[in-house]
Formats: C-alpha cells, structure tokens, sequence
C-alpha cells in the first residue's frame, strides 16, 4: 500500500511539472478570468510592472487577479516595455482591464539618468532598466512594484490602505539570500537582514535612495552586473531605512506544493504568491484554480 501511494505521488508530481503548456494554453481558449473584471474604487498608489513579449501572457493575469479579489484597485496602471513590445501590443493586449491603462518606453526612464552607470547596467541587463523605473517612480509618489509572475486569491487592497505614508518600503520575504556578493560586501555585509528581501512585489514611497552610494556601488560591481544586482541595491536601502515585510499570508515564496496537481491556496490562506523561476510550473495551475472558483460562485 505505501510502494502505491509512493507511486501515485511521484506520477502526481510528475503531471504537476509537465501539465504547465496544457494550462497556459487554454488561457487562450476561455480558460482566463477576464470575464469577471468590473471598475472598482481605488486607493492611494500606482501599480508599475516591466514586461517583455513573453511575460505578456502572465501579466495579463496577475492584473485580472488584482481586480477580481482586490476590494479596491491601484488609482494607477503603468506598464513599461523592457524594448522586445512596442505601444501598441501592449495596449491591445491590456484593453480588457476595466481601467486606464498608461504604457511606457524604456528611454521615459532612462533619459533620467544620462551618463551615468545606471543607463548602462540598463544597457546591459534589463534589471538595470528596472532600477531606474524604481528610483524614478519613487520621486513620483506612492508605488507597488509588481512583477509579472504574481497572482491574488484574496484582497491586499486593505492591507496597502493601512499603511503609513512615507519615507516606506515593504518588501517580500525571499526564501534564498539573492545578493551579488561583490556588491554586498562593497556595501558592507552587516547591513545583510536575517529575513532576504525579494524586490518583486515591494511598495515604496520617498525612499531615501543615496545615488552616490548607487553610482559607487554600481561601478565597484560593474563585471557583475545581473538580476542580483538590482535586487541587493533594493535590500541595503530596505535595510538602511528600516523597511518593513509583507506577512506569509499577503504575499508569499513557497514550492511546498510544487508536487501537487492539485494547489489550494485558500486552505492555506495565502492573498498573493510569488512564482519565482523554480516554482513558475505553478503559475498556470493556480490561474486555472482561479477561474474555476469564479465559476463555481457565479453558478451558485
């Protein structure tokens, strides 16, 4: 009986790997949530994301999960291309959202910072397109960053509503140290929190962001340059500040039911998830569970 029930989860995690194409695939034959979209009222801050061609299909999603179980939805949209979409499939590709939705170009940020090391991490890894928009946004007001491969299954809406104005940052909890050690060391490794940032869904205001200390930082780590790059920048300055964390029910990093087909983030409570790389086999499995509850209580 053990020998079976040993087999029956190794066939179970197996599926759970390999049915990722199937879901995704039938986002584009009904199996979506946009049919459940309405205008909502909407709270103090503006949500920025960057995608490419690829992450297209994910951001469509992680917005369609904003408005069906947020209470109330960010006053703004601002979703910036990383150079691989233009205008104009961005716009047709987002036209379903029951909101304004404002597109920009890479060249809106980085125009900012001419000259400097910060242009050409851009140009070198799309991670340092991602630092200018957040050092950019902050001096803009109220923002939550937010990348594409996120979903809600509840409202985080009260949650962004009861914080504090700024000087903020809420950051998520990461389940590895992702730091680029050259730099980490460069900023001086005490600084390291015991809980490691993600800067994947973070709200910021009025951040006291040193650009000395970026531009220096930048350059001691130049032959390094990469995702970790940014992500380390964002920490030491969480860190600095005192920054804040969202709770493992508003925002979470977990594979612990990377084997199952069957994921139920209700039963654990969970209001928004992190698809990082190692977990992204999930994503689909999750939007499927989401249409299938909108169903569910649309025919009840």
């Amino acid at each position: 009986m053990e020998q079976k029930k040993s087999l029956i989860k190794k066939i179970e995690g197996s599926l759970a790997f390999r049915i990722r194409p199937i879901l995704k695939n039938l986002c584009f034959f009904g199996i979506h949530l946009k049919e459940n979209l309405s205008k909502k009222e909407t709270i103090r801050v503006k949500f920025v994301s960057m995608v490419g061609v690829e992450q297209i299909p994910m951001l469509q999603q992680c917005l369609c999960s904003i408005f069906c179980k947020w209470n109330k939805v960010p006053e703004k949209i601002i979703i910036v291309s990383d150079g691989s979409v233009n205008e104009t499939c961005l716009k047709k590709n987002l036209n379903f959202l029951p909101a304004q939705v404002e597109i920009k170009k890479p060249e809106d940020y980085l125009r900012s910072f001419k000259g400097s090391l910060i242009n050409e991490y851009a140009g070198r890894h799309p991670f340092g397109l991602k630092l200018a928009i957040l050092l950019k946004e902050n001096e803009e007001g109220r923002t939550l960053w937010c990348d594409s491969d996120i979903l809600f299954f509840g409202d985080l809406s009260q949650a962004i509503q009861n914080l504090p104005s700024g000087p903020i940052c809420v950051a998520g909890v990461d389940w590895i140290h992702g730091y680029e050690p050259q730099l980490r060391d460069f900023l001086g490794g005490q600084w390291t929190p015991e809980m490691p940032v993600n800067a994947g869904f973070i709200l910021f205001e009025a951040v006291p962001f040193d650009m000395g200390q970026i531009q220096a930082g930048l350059d001691f780590s130049r032959e390094s340059w990469d995702w970790a790059t940014e992500q380390t920048l964002v920490a030491y300055f969480h860190a600095k500040m005192g920054g804040r964390y969202w709770s493992p029910e508003e925002m979470v990093i977990t594979g612990e039911d990377s084997q199952e087909l069957r994921g139920d983030p209700w039963r654990r409570k969970w209001r928004g998830r992190h698809y990082i790389k190692p977990h992204r086999h999930m994503f689909w499995r999750d939007v499927y569970l989401l249409k299938k509850q909108g169903k569910n209580k649309k025919e009840a």
